[in-house]
């Protein structure tokens, strides 16, 4: 028996009609086109799943010598792609399966009947004789698709639970669970499970949130609220990356608002030219190259506690290593920027000294000034207003007494 993630030309061309032609008309243009991309890159190639990132769906990948698309672009927006996602998991076309941030899994439902009387396309494969052979290659071969390295890589260090050696047993009070099930040889469709529901958050605006967590970050500064359109959109933003989980999205910008500091310094210590903005700000969040650093952050937000308790060395080498550089050379900056740091506190100490003796003598000099003006001023005040003193006669003679002489009278004879 083949194993189940295989199909050879029959079968696939059996899913395709069924695709095509029945499961087309209860579809939108934006389903059909999500729908036909997952069946050209999973069935089309013989495997039951893909795996891919949006990076890579969005740009494509070609193989090794650029002639032929390995993985083709998939030509849609990144809110338009999750959106529509979202709806074809809620309807069970389409299954997704995440792996550790690295790549998800995409798998088409081909037990999915659109509406009652509708054939699925299980159905189509299991109405084929069963030992007839491939009309297209005379044989039921299959085509095998290229290694992906980023499959090999999950593979490698995927670690189970448990051992999957049969000696092995699983733990107790869980049952065993093969993660490549055997093929299904009843014709009984199993019941669907029902899509896993996010609980809600608490009925409250993602504003009120951001209000609340700038209130604990800057208690001694308002409020800046932003407009209600910067809300809208950073409310559509965390929809495409946070998958509509409203607790994730009121999560997120707790934390952001809380660490704002911290993230600015470990996850855009790069930015050299215009630096960061100081204070949270949602159009710097929702910037295209930006968000992708804060949901990083975020995914990583027990490191960002932690590193509080850290020295101030310590920040500093996390901040450079987490802007990209390496860590030796990340050691040689903080040593010279300690260099400095001494040189500049001696420099600081001797222009300190100096400014103490040019103040000293600037107020020396202030004060000689202001002696001679006084001196001056008591000058000028003594010219307009000279003192009147009394005749004291001769001091350098001492004391005297003047006592009267009689005269001989005069001969006036001597005249006539």
């Amino acid at each position: 028996m083949r194993p189940e993630s295989h199909f050879n030309s029959k079968e696939k061309l059996a899913i395709k009609n069924v695709v095509f032609r029945d499961w087309s008309p209860f579809l939108t243009s934006t389903e059909r086109h999500i729908v036909y991309y997952i069946l050209d890159q999973s069935i089309e190639w013989g495997h039951r799943s893909f795996d891919a990132t949006f990076k890579q769906m969005a740009e494509g990948q070609r193989d090794w010598n650029g002639q032929r698309w390995r993985l083709a672009p998939i030509n849609m927006a990144r809110t338009t792609f999750y959106d529509t996602l979202e709806v074809l998991k809620e309807r069970g076309v389409v299954s997704v399966q995440p792996i550790e941030r690295r790549c998800t899994i995409f798998t088409l439902n081909l037990d999915w009947r659109p509406a009652e009387g509708v054939i699925s396309a299980m159905d189509a494969v299991r109405a084929l004789p069963a030992d007839e052979e491939d009309g297209l290659s005379g044989s039921r071969t299959t085509h095998i698709r290229e290694p992906d390295p980023i499959k090999q890589n999950i593979k490698q260090n995927y670690n189970p639970p448990y051992s999957t050696n049969k000696s092995a047993a699983p733990p107790s009070g869980s049952a065993a669970v093969n993660p490549f099930p055997k093929e299904r040889t009843d014709d009984t469709t199993p019941e669907r499970k029902k899509p896993t529901t996010v609980p809600a958050a608490p009925a409250r605006e993602l504003k009120e949130t951001y209000r609340q967590a700038w209130e604990q970050a800057y208690p001694d500064i308002p409020v800046i609220t932003p407009t209600q359109r910067d809300f809208w959109m950073l409310k559509q933003t965390l929809n495409a990356r946070l998958r509509r989980d409203v607790t994730a999205q009121h999560d997120f910008v707790h934390f952001v608002v809380r660490n704002w500091a911290q993230i600015m310094s470990v996850k855009f210590g790069w930015m050299n030219r215009e630096r960061p903005p100081r204070n949270p700000k949602i159009g710097f969040i929702i910037a295209g190259p930006m968000i992708g650093h804060f949901l990083d952050a975020f995914a990583e937000r027990r490191r960002f506690e932690t590193a509080k308790l850290l020295s101030h060395y310590e920040r500093d080498l996390d901040c450079l290593v987490g802007g990209g550089m390496h860590r030796d050379d990340a050691l040689i900056t903080i040593g010279k920027r300690n260099a400095l740091s001494v040189h500049d506190d001696e420099k600081r100490e001797v222009r300190r000294l100096n400014g103490d003796m040019i103040r000293r003598a600037e107020e020396a000099r202030a004060k000689a000034v202001a002696a001679q003006k006084a001196l001056m001023r008591q000058r000028a005040e003594a010219k307009k207003q000279p003192e009147e003193t009394q005749y004291e006669g001769f001091p350098e003679l001492g004391e005297y007494t003047f006592e009267p002489i009689e005269l001989p009278p005069i001969d006036h004879s001597k005249w006539s």
